[in-house]
């Protein structure tokens, strides 16, 4: 990729995902570099938010929240001391939204956090977090895209009853191991965290690159070099205590069964197409549920596998694709970082849900999302007649 003449080399590297997108490019990083976005909400939701526009490098942040007891712990990932330290690029202040801030995204309603059950409601902060920050990217970098805040996915999503879902424990007694720790899994581990799950498993193979930070909120510049689950272990345990145990290790066949074990359920963000359909084929034949997840440009999509009570990974993609994995797609069409907290948050969601055996789960249907088009829905997904992983056939 060639420099524009208006980023140092260090700023490409970091917004190398979201300067290829189409139609984003020197021009939209330039649009957010000199936005003032105000974020109102003092909770999860308006603090997610913040991250995310901060990672993508927006100018200025104005904060309308109250200052709390976690805002001077600068390794707290929703805290302003974290914040400010995210992006040299970003200047992030506390005070009152005036004058100047467009657009001004407006989190102190709950949005129906309070209707589910606890647990939940962190997930679900997270999720219209997420989904405000894409809005209002996406609003500055293609003008496009309605009110930031106002997109809001069901929880039930509108899907018939299924006929039996597995007993799981509480998150609180829950063991759930995290697959990637990169742009799906750092949202996914947050939310977690912020539920008070139990135990989670945190397994990744790599260090923080400056690439990484665009979209890897969990991580700031003095990170780069280190390893990945070090970093975020670090930084979940100072939510509420969180118990993370980090596995610095690449999944592949001959380790899934040791890295699996134990496991109450599995949340899949690697950037692997082939990975993703290992941990299904090992998740079916162990009976364990696992969420999985892809994004790439604006776009996400996410669904929840109960091993027994519907389709699975294989009975909708079948096989993993020639030669070819998300990663290399990823650097050649790019990101928008606050997707990937979309459909990480969704992850997280549908795991607290399935742990709690509350609602309607994704199982047997895949929800798809579109950041640039503002658009989302759910389609059904049924068993495949003969799959070989369903079916039984698929050995790990």
């Amino acid at each position: 990729m060639s420099r524009p003449p208006s980023l140092s080399e260090d700023q490409v590297l970091r917004y190398s995902r979201q300067i290829i997108l189409p139609g984003f490019g020197a021009r939209g990083q330039a649009a957010l570099g000199s936005a003032q976005i105000g974020v109102r909400g003092e909770g999860v939701a308006a603090r997610v938010a913040s991250l995310y526009l901060a990672a993508a490098g927006v100018g200025r942040l104005v904060l309308d929240r109250e200052r709390g007891d976690l805002d001077g712990d600068p390794d707290h990932p929703l805290s302003t001391a974290f914040l400010a330290e995210l992006n040299p690029d970003v200047g992030a202040r506390v005070d009152r939204v005036g004058e100047g801030a467009d657009p001004v995204i407006d989190l102190r309603e709950e949005h129906g956090f309070a209707a589910p059950p606890a647990p939940l409601r962190p997930a679900r902060a997270a999720l219209v977090g997420a989904l405000a920050a894409t809005e209002a990217l996406c609003r500055l970098a293609w003008g496009r895209g309605g009110e930031p805040g106002t997109l809001v996915p069901a929880l039930d999503w509108g899907l018939p009853p299924l006929p039996s879902l597995p007993t799981l424990p509480p998150p609180e007694a829950a063991t759930v191991v995290v697959l990637g720790a990169g742009g799906l899994g750092c949202p996914a581990a947050l939310a977690l965290a912020l539920a008070g799950v139990g135990r989670i498993v945190l397994v990744d193979s790599d260090v923080v690159d400056l690439s990484n930070l665009q979209r890897q909120v969990l991580y700031l510049p003095r990170d780069v070099g280190r390893p990945k689950v070090e970093c975020a272990a670090e930084r979940l345990s100072r939510v509420a205590g969180a118990r993370v145990v980090p596995v610095r290790a690449r999944l592949d066949r001959g380790n899934a069964a040791e890295l699996l074990a134990g496991a109450d359920l599995v949340i899949e963000g690697s950037d692997s197409l082939e990975t993703k359909f290992l941990v299904n084929d090992a998740c079916v034949r162990a009976g364990v549920p696992v969420a999985i997840a892809g994004v790439i440009r604006t776009e996400a999509q996410a669904i929840a596998i109960v091993p027994g009570a519907g389709a699975c990974y294989r009975c909708v993609f079948h096989a993993p694709p020639p030669g070819g994995g998300i990663e290399a797609v990823c650097a050649r069409e790019g990101v928008l970082g606050a997707v990937a907290g979309v459909a990480g948050a969704a992850q997280a969601q549908e795991a607290i849900k399935l742990l709690l055996g509350w609602g309607r789960p994704l199982a047997s249907a895949m929800w798809l999302f579109s950041g640039r088009d503002r658009f989302q829905r759910v389609v059904a997904a049924s068993r495949r007649p003969g799959c070989p992983a369903c079916g039984g056939e698929t050995r790990v």
